[in-house]
């Protein structure tokens, strides 16, 4: 009898010790409870933010597409602790992913989204991530050059808090870059290239972002430090003249410039002064290949462009120089720089003599067409004269007076003038203030501009 009570404490005793050591192990930070994380990721923003949307649909209609989300989890000191990723390939619906397995604590959740098309068997994404263990080291890198707009791409970030239960968090990516719509019209085989290369500086070339959102903008973007990099923002073909682009390269001060491309050779066709480009902007890029001795190509809006080209298609409005005379050259650079494009002809004010007597400052304003003005003094004062000349041989004659007369200039006959040799057809300005003086040379023509009336 002793023998049993003895042998009933001793299993009492070993319950009771078993049961100290599992409340034990459940208070252990080595083995906390774990906990899931219901995260909704919005993929349309991205599109509808770069006014995409209505394309999309003509993807998914003719190739297998995949909305791709990867999701990137780290912990309190910037670990990955999970990584997870969500597929759609029928719409651009919300998606849910669960996180499992989530302990007590506040996370940092960074999500990168794009598109891999499959075609014929063939599966191209145009973004990988690069030292995803820690989130300081974490980015995305462009594995194409140029990137159609397909391959989009947009980022977001968020904290997540587990307490003691399931959260939920939400991420919506925001574009990373910009939308480029490249237009080149009359671009034929006549011109001698295969190619019109949009380029990039090299140093202006963004080959990915990092996704700590510690970061600002200024730091965020990866910088380009491959010498043989192709700097391509996009591209077209004399047989497929329209393409639309998607490039993280941005700023106040984007420089872009033109190539022409065959099999043998690439040569410069035209630069822009620096331009601005936003992170999140649709844009358009476009060029007649065959007016852009005087007309530079532009750079604006989509909806800008098309009454843009109306504008100049119609009017052939081949310069619009300044004529408020008695300006300062102050007044003309501020006028001048507002142009979509220029470039300066002279570096300093040069003496006219014969017949205009006059301090001369000139520009380009496209390829092959300048804006010149003249001024009393030599520091650029009381502007007294304004020439325009058009040195290509494909704008004839007649473009200069139909221009005048789309401006609401009236033709008053012929006459000379004294400033130089020869009869020029004489028009007056809308407002009686300026008169216009015009005359082919060569093959070329140009236009002097002076003051009219009281």
């Amino acid at each position: 009898m002793k023998k049993n009570l003895f042998l009933k404490a001793v299993a009492l005793c070993c319950a009771i010790a078993t049961l100290s050591m599992l409340t034990s192990c459940s208070d252990n930070d080595d083995n906390p409870i774990r906990y899931s994380a219901n995260i909704t990721v919005n993929p349309k923003a991205l599109y509808d933010e770069l006014n995409l949307s209505a394309k999309l649909p003509l993807l998914f209609a003719y190739q297998r597409i995949t909305v791709v989300d990867s999701v990137l989890i780290y912990d309190q000191d910037g670990l990955l602790v999970k990584k997870l990723g969500a597929e759609s390939s029928t719409n651009l619906d919300p998606m849910t992913i669960e996180a499992k397995g989530l302990a007590d604590g506040t996370y940092t959740l960074v999500a990168w989204q794009s598109i891999i098309t499959h075609v014929d068997g063939y599966d191209e994404s145009a973004w990988e991530v690069t030292g995803e263990d820690q989130l300081s080291t974490v980015s995305v890198m462009a594995t194409l050059n140029p990137l159609f707009y397909v391959y989009a791409l947009g980022y977001d970030a968020a904290t997540l808090t587990v307490n003691g239960g399931s959260a939920d968090v939400s991420l919506t990516p925001k574009a990373v870059g910009s939308i480029c719509r490249l237009t080149v019209d009359n671009f034929t085989d006549e011109s001698g290239y295969d190619n019109v290369l949009l380029m990039t500086l090299d140093e202006q070339l963004k080959p990915g972002i990092r996704l700590n959102p510690a970061l600002d903008e200024n730091d965020r973007y990866i910088e380009n430090t491959d010498p043989d990099a192709f700097n391509c923002v996009g591209y077209c073909t004399n047989e497929w003249a329209d393409y639309t682009f998607f490039t993280l390269s941005h700023g106040d001060d984007l420089y872009l410039e033109l190539l022409g491309e065959n099999d043998e050779t690439v040569d410069y066709i035209h630069s822009m002064e620096p331009i601005q480009l936003g992170v999140g902007e649709n844009v358009a890029y476009y060029m007649d290949y065959k007016s852009l001795a005087w007309q530079p190509p532009f750079f604006g809006s989509s909806e800008a462009v098309e009454k843009w080209k109306n504008d100049r298609e119609e009017g052939i409005l081949v310069a619009e120089p300044l004529l408020d005379w008695g300006c300062s050259i102050a007044d003309i650079e501020k006028h001048i720089q507002a142009k979509q494009w220029w470039y300066p002809g002279n570096q300093g004010l040069e003496y006219w003599e014969e017949g205009y007597a006059s301090w001369h400052q000139w520009y380009w304003v496209a390829n092959k067409l300048t804006e010149q003005y003249l001024f009393e003094t030599e520091d650029g004062q009381n502007l007294r004269f304004v020439q325009c000349y058009n040195w290509s041989e494909n704008l004839p004659y007649e473009a200069a007076k139909t221009w005048l007369l789309k401006l609401g200039y009236t033709y008053q006959g012929t006459t000379e003038i004294p400033y130089e040799d020869g009869t020029f057809d004489f028009f007056i300005s809308p407002d009686g203030k300026s008169a216009a003086y015009s005359q082919p040379f060569d093959e070329h023509w140009f236009i002097v501009f002076t003051p009219y009336g009281g």
